[in-house]
């Protein structure tokens, strides 16, 4: 499958790639955007820091 296709799978309608943010995740150990991580086995994928987790990997906007 190509890497473009392997997108870790969150959805906003309303981003363009990379310019909502609302997608912002700890990806082993490092702040980046699910829409623009490529999916690999082994990955670590947390809610940020300071966010108040609801479920799993759901968090309350500011």
């Amino acid at each position: 499958m190509p890497a473009a296709h392997r997108a870790i799978p969150l959805r906003n309608t309303d981003c363009h790639r990379d310019v909502c943010v609302l997608c912002s995740l700890m990806i082993n150990d490092k702040r980046q955007l699910a829409c623009m991580s490529v999916a690999e086995d082994g990955l670590i994928i947390e809610p940020p820091p300071k966010k108040i987790t609801v479920k799993d990997l759901v968090y309350e906007m500011d």
